[in-house]
């Protein structure tokens, strides 16, 4: 409990007794909030529900999110007296998450009295915006008119998250994976969604429809 009362007693044998009491009221700043489970990852065009919590405010702490630096609205908060007096507030979020949020930050912060006092002010915790979505490429397509024997070079970008595993063959040869060695393949992994590969025939032979797939 933090709030108790301290005596100060000055007795005198039996006959003879005086006190003073002090009550204190302890309060106390909130502890860091805490995402429940949510990391930041999502699916493009999900309806997230996203919670909060911070525990050991009193008085119970003003809990709210902030988006890219900018408080958010029509958020909920529920407030829990612990059995020692302390609280535990929760915030509640309820928000579509689309792909053109991604890398913004997401906050949740926390403040009660105690803090305005101080120069902290305030306690958040961040995480940043992740969204999956499907692929897209953007490759060398139509029809290329090339000599027999002579250097082809194909590109091709590919925006996605997550991104394909390393190890995933990304160019076939007339719907087989190529692994002929005369063929060499590059892959350059630009950021967590994006990757640029390439497809070098030193010397292009007679079969020259390839396939893209992914």
């Amino acid at each position: 409990m933090y709030k108790g009362s301290v005596i100060c007693d000055a007795s005198i044998q039996y006959f003879y007794q005086v006190q003073q009491t002090v009550v204190l009221n302890v309060n106390l700043a909130p502890l860091a909030p805490v995402f429940d489970s949510f990391t930041g990852l999502f699916d493009d065009g999900e309806l997230r529900t996203i919670t909060c919590h911070s525990n050991g405010s009193r008085p119970a702490a003003k809990i709210f999110w902030m988006l890219n630096g900018v408080r958010v609205n029509s958020t909920s908060v529920q407030v829990i007296r612990n059995s020692d007096d302390t609280y535990l507030v929760r915030g509640t979020l309820i928000r579509h998450l689309t792909r053109n949020m991604e890398n913004q930050a997401l906050s949740c912060v926390v403040t009660n009295p105690v803090l305005q006092k101080t120069f902290i002010q305030s306690l958040n915790r961040s995480v940043v915006l992740l969204p999956n979505y499907s692929p897209s490429i953007s490759a060398d397509n139509g029809t290329r008119t090339v000599t027999e024997g002579s250097l082809l070079v194909l590109h091709c970008d590919i925006e996605a998250r997550p991104l394909p595993n390393p190890s995933q063959t990304l160019w076939f040869f007339n719907g087989s994976p190529i692994s002929d060695s005369s063929f060499n393949i590059t892959r350059v992994d630009k950021s967590v969604s994006r990757l640029s590969t390439s497809l070098h025939v030193q010397h292009f032979h007679r079969f020259a429809l390839f396939y893209l797939l992914f």
